[in-house]
């Protein structure tokens, strides 16, 4: 007879602690490259190195807390699982290391039943005096995905962060219209405006505020799904992020 796999004893309110911890500390990465920039311009080594430490932590808070989050929710759904519900939860999140779109939606609709996806709406800022834009779960996908590959491609020390991304990619809006888009626009303003793809201090700032919404959003959608009152996980860390 097999043996079930202890689960981690965990509520949504310890993941989210969990979470603003890991957060936190790149946000004083952010922090901390805002305060060593010389009267020099351009882009320096160090900097541009901070800026890929960023979405390193960014993408890698996002990962662990899809784990907690996880394990979390199932914890409230099933109070006494079986053995082969807790083994295949266990061996699901412990393999579990890229926390894409797709691969986020498999691990939850496989243990908790849910699509967590859906549930990624909410405003954004267009800039400083521009207002707000809504931003749907199709859009949400898209650049989740997109910084996801950037993360990757930084963690394997590749020079060009951008060469692993897809000519285009479809993105439905927030309406239900579907539009093609260039996937180095979802992670790099320099891209947006016409210009050559870098990854600049703006960029990993969007990078956190964009892995905070997200975060918040599919952390509120599993705690109705449990049944237990929504908390906060957002560390802002006083930045006023764009999206």
């Amino acid at each position: 007879m097999a043996t079930a796999t202890p689960l981690p004893t965990l509520t949504i309110a310890e993941a989210a602690e969990r979470y603003r911890t890991g957060i936190g500390h790149a946000h004083n990465v952010v922090a901390t490259h805002r305060t060593s920039g010389g009267p020099g311009r351009g882009r320096r080594g160090p900097e541009v190195s901070l800026n890929r430490a960023v979405v390193l932590m960014a993408v890698a808070s996002w990962q662990a807390a899809v784990e907690d989050m996880t394990n979390a929710t199932f914890r409230s759904l099933h109070p006494s699982p079986t053995t082969a519900q807790s083994n295949k939860l266990t061996s699901e999140v412990n393999s579990f290391s890229t926390p894409s779109s797709a691969k986020v939606r498999g691990l939850m609709e496989r243990n908790l039943g849910v699509d967590p996806t859906v549930a990624w709406t909410w405003t954004a800022s267009r800039g400083r005096g521009r207002g707000r834009v809504p931003v749907g779960p199709g859009e949400a996908t898209a650049r989740l995905d997109s910084w996801v590959l950037v993360r990757h491609a930084v963690a394997h020390g590749r020079s060009d962060l951008f060469a692993e991304l897809p000519a285009q990619v479809a993105v439905t809006g927030a309406s239900g219209a579907s539009r093609l888009e260039d996937p180095r626009a979802h992670v790099s303003r320099a891209s947006r405006a016409g210009r050559h793809a870098s990854l600049t201090l703006t960029d990993a700032r969007e990078c956190l505020t964009f892995i905070n919404r997200l975060t918040q959003a599919t952390g509120d959608f599993l705690a109705r799904t449990a049944g237990v009152p929504s908390v906060t996980w957002t560390q802002t860390g006083g930045l006023d992020g764009v999206y």
